[in-house]
């Protein structure tokens, strides 16, 4: 096996490997951190710290290509499972559309009562029996 060989089968070995964590990590509760991946991927192959240094950018080539999983940055960044982040997108805007459609009708129900207290005849002010009974009585 020449040298080329060699190395193309340790690159798919990693990159099988790295299909293998990929799986097993569940993204509901969290992002997939590179290091962690490196770690599961080093522990599993019993790779020496320098060849975890020299497969790292090869694993990150690999997930970064990736069809089925992103890279994102920032705070709660990592590896995401597009599925995943697909399906918690689509419940956040069917979440927005339910709560606007609503806040529509609170607005629709809001202009109505406003027509409706505007085109209404302005109260009178009545007067009771008492009132007029008190005011009698002061005149005397």
């Amino acid at each position: 096996m020449s040298k080329i060989e060699a190395n193309l089968e340790l690159v798919k070995t990693v990159w099988e490997t790295t299909e293998l964590c990929l799986k097993d990590h569940d993204y509901n509760k969290s992002n997939l951190q590179f290091p962690d991946l490196m770690s599961k991927i080093v522990s599993s192959l019993e790779l020496d710290e320098k060849m975890a240094r020299e497969m790292d950018a090869i694993v990150r080539f690999h997930v970064r290509r990736h069809e089925g999983y992103g890279v994102t940055r920032g705070a709660h960044g990592g590896i995401v499972c597009l599925a995943t982040k697909r399906a918690k997108e689509e419940a956040k805007l069917e979440k927005l559309k339910v709560k606007n459609e609503m806040v529509n009708q609170i607005n629709k129900k809001l202009e109505s009562l406003k027509t409706q207290k505007e085109t209404a005849p302005e109260p009178v002010e009545a007067t009771t029996t008492e009132d007029k009974d008190e005011e009698e009585v002061v005149s005397e």
